[in-house]
C-alpha cells in the first residue's frame, strides 16, 4: 500500500524560516532555469516537483528561523521542501542517491545556530494520472488540471485508488495529479512510524498494479 503525507496544520510543526537567497527569488531563478531547459522537464511550472535535480544554487544557502520555534520538526517548508538529518536518512535508506539533498545551515534570530543538520529536498520521482477515478470513491475534480480528485483529508482513508505501475518500486514520489502532494510507500511509512516522525498526517491509499 502507499500513503499521502499532509503537513498537521499546528503551530509547532510550521516554523518560518527565511532563507539567503529568499523565496521570491528563487522561485524567480528555478522559473528561468525551467523555462530554459523544457526539453528536462514533463511539464511548464512547479520546476521543484518534476523528479528532476535542479543545480544546487538554485536552492537556498542559508535560513534564519523567523518564528518562536526553539526545536524544528522533521518536515517544513525551506525555500521548498525541507527535511531533517534523520528523515533524510530514513529516505536514503530506501532509495539511495535518487533524491536531491542540500545541507542548509540556520540560525536562529538571535543569530545562534540551529543545532543539527537540515537540508533543502527536491524529490528525484514524480507520477502522472496514477490515480484510478473508476475504483476511487473520494469525488473527482473537475476545477483544475493540478488533481483528478478533490483535496483529501484525513477522513478519506482507503478512498483513493493508484495504480502502483506508476510509481514502481518508488518510496517517496509526487503525486502530480493529486495537486503534487507527497506519497510514500508502505516500508518507507513503517520507518518513519518506528522513528515517530510526528510532522506529518498519513492518509492511506488502495492500489491496484496493472
Amino acid at each position: 500500500m502507499a500513503w499521502l503525507l499532509s503537513d498537521k496544520p499546528l503551530a509547532r510543526y510550521l516554523p518560518r524560516v527565511a532563507t539567503r537567497p529568499t523565496g521570491p527569488e528563487l522561485v524567480q531563478w528555478q522559473s528561468e532555469y525551467g523555462r530554459a531547459h523544457p526539453d528536462a522537464f514533463p511539464r511548464l511550472g512547479q520546476w521543484t516537483k518534476q523528479g528532476v535535480h535542479i543545480p544546487t544554487e538554485l536552492l537556498p544557502a542559508s535560513g534564519q528561523v523567523t518564528s518562536s520555534h526553539k526545536t524544528l520538526p522533521d518536515d517544513f517548508s525551506l525555500g521548498g521542501l525541507g527535511f531533517s538529518q534523520r528523515l533524510k536518512d530514513l529516505v536514503e535508506e530506501l532509495e539511495p542517491r535518487v533524491h536531491q539533498f542540500k545541507e542548509v545551515p540556520l540560525a536562529y534570530a538571535s543569530g545562534q545556530p540551529v543545532p543539527g543538520k537540515y537540508y533543502a529536498v527536491v524529490l528525484g520521482h514524480m507520477a502522472n494520472n496514477q490515480v484510478v477515478t473508476s475504483l476511487s470513491t473520494i469525488e473527482a475534480n473537475t476545477s483544475t488540471a493540478l488533481s483528478l480528485i478533490r483535496i483529501p483529508t484525513t477522513k478519506d482513508q482507503n478512498r483513493i485508488c493508484i495504480d502502483r505501475s506508476a510509481s514502481p518500486g518508488w518510496h517517496m514520489w509526487y503525486a502530480w495529479d493529486i495537486y503534487s502532494k507527497i506519497l510514500i510507500s508502505n516500508e518507507l511509512y513503517a520507518r518513519m512510524m518506528s522513528a515517530r516522525i510526528a510532522s506529518f498526517d498519513f492518509i492511506e491509499m488502495r492500489e491496484i498494479n496493472s
